[in-house]
This record gives structure tokens, sequence and C-alpha cells, in this order.
């Protein structure tokens, strides 16, 4: 290996980062009061989590902020217009929520080109926090990915005590 190549730690196939950009088109409270995750705008945004598996453990960062959500994922991601959340007990379609603080559109998103929707991924929540109270200190991982393996020893130890996991 060269001196300029990265080492990563041995993935634990359970643990995965996701980016959740909290603005004007989706809003981290709903994702809190109604379990989901989600990403789009653009295939960049939406191919890394339509990559998150059923049972994927995810940490949530907010970026400029900080982790402020853990979850398991209970289904795949699909559109926000075909997406189901099940917030208590019973399932249910997001597009369909009165209370919802963002619109979950973008720009063409209403076009036959999938690559430009909202693309939301169902989450049990294990525990979240308000923006105001997220998890943030210098080291912690950081990526513009929406969603990727969580490999980062120093992250993974910090968050498990941070969240209250066992490691």
């Amino acid at each position: 290996m060269s001196g300029n190549a990265k080492k990563h730690a041995p993935w634990n196939g359970v643990d995965w980062y996701v980016s959740f950009g909290h603005g004007d088109s989706r809003n981290w409270e709903d994702a809190r009061e109604f379990g989901f995750i989600s990403a789009g705008g653009g295939r960049w945004y939406s191919d890394t989590l339509k990559n998150l598996p059923i049972g994927a453990r995810v940490f949530v960062r907010v970026p400029q902020i900080g982790y402020v959500g853990l979850g398991t994922t209970t289904g795949r991601a699909k559109r926000f217009d075909e997406a189901v959340v099940d917030p208590d007990g019973e399932p249910i379609f997001l597009r369909d929520q009165a209370a919802l603080r963002s619109e979950y559109r973008h720009k063409d998103s209403d076009s036959e080109i999938d690559e430009n929707n909202e693309y939301v991924v169902p989450v049990t929540w294990i525990k979240t926090l308000p923006l105001s109270q997220a998890i943030h200190k210098k080291g912690l991982f950081g990526n513009q990915n929406s969603a990727c393996k969580l490999r980062q020893q120093f992250t993974l130890d910090y968050l498990y005590k941070a969240f209250g996991l066992s490691s």
C-alpha cells in the first residue's frame, strides 16, 4: 500500500452513515415524527440512499449541525409519492400527511425522470435529538454522500457512547 492510500477499518456489517439535508426541501422534525430518512433532487443524492438494506442501523447527521438520530431501516427507498411509513403502528402514505413541514419536491420532480425525485426510507427510531441537541465533536465522520458504510472507529466509539449502545 502506498503512503498516500487511506487505510479503512473493516466494516462491521451493520452501521451506516446517513446525511440528512435539513432545509427547504426536507425537515428533520418530519423525519423524527413520521419515522423516515430521505434524500433527492438528483441521482447523486438518491442513489446511495437506495443502497441501504432493510435492517441497517443508521446514524443520521445533519450537515453543519451534527448527529441527530439512530434508527433501523424497515424498508427500501421509494419515491416520496409512493413512500409508506409506520409512525404509530399503522402504515400511512407519507404524501398524505398534512402536518409535514416541507414539500419534499425538487425541480422537475413531477416528471417521468426518477432521478429528480425525493426518495424516502422508513426508519424505526431508537433515539432522536432535536437539532439544538445535535452531537458534534471535531473529528467525527462526515460525508456528502446521502448514505455510506460507517467504519471510522473513533466515530463509532463516540456515537455508541452518546446514543447508549453497547459495542
